[in-house]
């Protein structure tokens, strides 16, 4: 896509004179093929590099730097660069310190753009990670855009839409403890003891607790280098395993044994089953309650609790206790 059909073009580019955007001249300043000296070219430079991150190109810094440069001499700024009315949605993404822009009108488009934000995971702080996955997301669900399994495990791992798994987080956080603590980080490893504790009080519903846990280990990770070289040393970024996604929150939920007091202890898997429902539905209605949900431990304990002799007598019988 031309730089024309993203952005309105201003007055002083529109007006220059072709030498302006000359790179062969003997006097102008070229960087990566892009000329900066005056002050269309470095509009014209500028845009380019734009174009370049909504489709997910890489450009070098130091060519980023001397763009900047150029457009802080001839007082180019954002105002300078308003996009056009085109088909499909204009992603425009900033934090204080980051920013990324996504012209998307196609599913090809899109699948550039979450593969670029997925590459670039490692390069960035993930509260500005997870504002891009947001936005894609949304934008997946406005156009029906499609994606691969893999792709839309990370958008919602990383935009935290998926199910909380507490106990693979502190898991996580506890490797960074034992890390600090042997590369000389004492006061860093205590902090990452602290914020393991609050892994205790995470749940689906207490997204605020869990993104901030998640942006201080992020943090720790991006301040130390170790988020480049996390699967040397045997762990993750962070969002990616304190997420599940519905078949993995299933398959944790099944496993998890619910306590029935004087010893004896059932697989929620049991309790899941369908004919097993049945059953449940049927005394629950004996007695005149409501079917407990299989992911309230303590209603099913309660539940348990209320049956009559002769209906704990089945419920012992059905689940082979």
């Amino acid at each position: 896509m031309d730089i024309e059909v993203i952005y309105q073009i201003p007055a002083f580019v529109k007006e220059a004179s072709d030498e302006q955007f000359d790179t062969t001249r003997s006097d102008a300043v070229v960087v990566e093929g892009l000329r900066i000296d005056n002050k269309p070219a470095a509009w014209r430079a500028a845009a380019t590099l734009r174009k370049k991150a909504m489709s997910g190109e890489t450009v070098s810094s130091h060519t980023e730097m001397m763009v900047k440069r150029a457009c802080d001499l001839y007082d180019i700024s954002d105002a300078d660069f308003v996009l056009n009315d085109v088909p499909g949605d204009h992603v425009i993404v900033k934090t204080a310190s980051e920013g990324v822009e996504f012209v998307i009108c196609d599913n090809d488009q899109f699948n550039t753009a979450v593969s670029s934000v997925i590459s670039e995971r490692s390069k960035h702080p993930v509260d500005f990670i997870r504002k891009c996955a947001s936005e894609l997301l949304s934008v997946q669900t406005r156009n029906g855009y499609t994606l691969s399994n893999k792709q839309r495990d990370f958008l919602c791992k990383v935009a935290g839409t998926a199910h909380i798994d507490a106990d693979a987080c502190k898991a996580e956080i506890k490797k960074r403890v034992t890390y600090a603590y042997n590369n000389g980080m004492d006061k860093e490893a205590e902090v990452l003891r602290k914020l393991a504790s609050l892994c205790n009080t995470m749940t689906d519903r207490n997204m605020l607790l869990t993104n901030a846990v998640i942006d201080a280990v992020d943090l720790f990770d991006q301040e130390t280098g170790l988020v480049h070289k996390l699967a040397h040393n045997d762990m993750n970024h962070i969002e990616q395993v304190t997420y599940l996604n519905d078949a993995e929150s299933l398959v944790k939920q099944a496993n998890e044994l619910i306590d029935l007091g004087h010893g004896t202890s059932i697989r929620k898997a049991s309790i899941m089953n369908y004919e097993n429902m049945e059953r449940m539905s049927k005394w629950a209605s004996d007695i005149g309650r409501s079917l407990p949900t299989y992911s309230d431990c303590n209603d099913i304990v309660s539940f348990v609790k209320e049956l009559s002799s002769s209906l704990k007598k089945e419920f012992v019988e059905t689940f082979g206790i």
